[in-house]
């Protein structure tokens, strides 16, 4: 099965607390297939993702998902995870998941 025909969800969790209170805010990122991210519906480029976070005063422990469209590159889903990391928000993945479309 070839990777551009998968549907790719990522859940990505801030490894600097392990036990989140129930209240901690969930940022929701959807990466397109045109090659930019929607973080909670505001279009930047991927690799302005960690940037956006931090503009929206995203604290350490808060749970970010990731989805991406079932064309995008590998490539891009990388970049975006790299954006996050060097942020200094820390991930630690904690499910990734594959269907088809």
């Amino acid at each position: 099965m070839r990777a551009s025909s998968l549907a790719l969800a990522i859940i990505v969790i801030s490894a600097s607390h392990a036990v989140m209170a129930q209240d901690t805010k969930t940022v929701r990122i959807f990466i397109s297939e045109r090659d930019a991210c929607l973080v909670d519906d505001v279009e930047v480029a991927c690799r302005d993702v960690g940037t956006k976070l931090h503009q929206m005063a995203i604290p350490s422990g808060a749970r970010i998902t990731i989805r991406a469209g079932p064309k995008v590159k590998y490539q891009i889903v990388s970049i975006t995870l790299e954006s996050i990391r060097n942020a200094g928000l820390g991930l630690k993945i904690g499910v990734i998941s594959f269907g088809g479309t």
